[in-house]
């Protein structure tokens, strides 16, 4: 019998306690026991959400450990995550961070190594690998035949109510960049910092000049890349758009759904010694989604537990954590670049 495994949180912000919401489900459905939250400044919703089920939250995640945790759940801000990712794993307990994996690639690399070095699982957060939209599209992929172009947009107003964890291409792209990583290696390929190119700027010109409109481009062997990331716009937009030699796939992951359309076309001039291929799009098809209204973190908390109880799932490992930071480090030093 798989016993019910002890999961503690650490970092109550907004997408602390957004964990918090969901864990507490699962707590409620007897599939994991909540023992520990700590946060020196947890939100009033956490605090809320903590006084109806009667958890304290600790200022110290240190002194969680005195009840045995299976594993952690850390949502502090980017800039810590190395520090208490690395106290957790040191002590033998596994983790779950949120994404980015930090905010730089010497502290990912530090918790690779302390991960292995004590033999525990360190997983990374990027929740929209489990958007319910994103994984009912992959079952179409090999409908689109060779594939030939992916593009992302995933736009916001500037963020309320949080501090935003680095460029925008960090702090929100790194989903996108993960997504189509994820496309990609179902193909055989990979995108490399090496083979990206950057635009961008800092339109708002906030008190940390961070970067709120980035636009990355790239080419991996016959793909094109383009992912579009922004703080300035008026509404929330979280689109993928794939296009192959048979059809054409949009996702939208906001409003959770999937449209294909197959690719009709041929060839003009059959009789002609100079052929013109053309794309015509049949029919527009909605593919429905299963599972439409379940959140994305609370499949990801349900693929941790099954980690830790040694079950294989898409959760992200470190080393794809560090692909996608990588990607984003890389992108912002060629926007800044261009424009200092």
């Amino acid at each position: 019998m798989i016993s019910k495994k002890k999961i503690a949180i650490v970092g109550l912000g907004t997408i602390g306690t957004i964990h918090l919401k969901h864990l507490l489900s699962l707590q409620d459905a007897n599939v994991v026991e909540v023992i520990g939250l700590a946060d020196p400044k947890p939100s009033e919703k956490a605090t809320e959400l903590v006084g109806d089920v009667g958890l304290d939250i600790k200022s110290d995640f240190k002194d969680l450990l005195e009840h045995s945790p299976d594993g952690f759940i850390v949502a502090t801000p980017t800039s810590l995550h190395a520090s208490v990712a690395n106290e957790l794993l040191s002590k033998g307990v596994s983790v779950l961070v949120e994404k980015p994996i930090a905010m730089s690639e010497a502290e990912a690399t530090s918790m690779i190594s302390t991960a292995k070095k004590n033999k525990v699982l360190l997983r990374v957060g990027h929740a929209e690998r489990f958007n319910p939209a994103f994984m009912h599209a992959m079952n179409y992929l090999p409908k689109l035949g060779e594939l030939t172009s992916i593009s992302s947009m995933r736009h916001n107003p500037y963020p309320d109510g949080r501090a935003p964890m680095g460029d925008v291409i960090l702090d929100l792209g790194s989903h996108d960049i993960d997504l189509i990583n994820v496309i990609l290696k179902e193909k055989g390929l990979s995108l490399e910092p090496n083979n990206i190119d950057a635009i961008g700027s800092s339109s708002l010109r906030t008190p940390t000049d961070l970067l709120d409109n980035v636009q990355v481009f790239a080419q991996v062997n016959k793909v094109s890349i383009h992912i579009s990331t922004s703080w300035v716009d008026a509404v929330r937009l979280r689109k993928l758009e794939l296009i192959g030699t048979k059809g054409k796939l949009v996702v939208d992951l906001f409003g959770r759904e999937v449209e294909f359309f197959e690719n009709k076309g041929g060839y003009d001039n059959a009789d002609s010694a100079a052929m013109m291929r053309y794309v015509q799009y049949g029919r527009r098809e909605i593919k429905p989604v299963e599972n439409v209204d379940v959140w994305p973190i609370e499949l990801e908390q349900r693929a941790f537990i099954d980690e830790l109880n040694g079950k294989k799932t898409r959760l992200a490992t470190p080393q794809e954590g560090l692909e996608v930071l990588r990607i984003a480090v890389k992108a912002s030093a060629v926007v800044r670049d261009r424009i200092k």
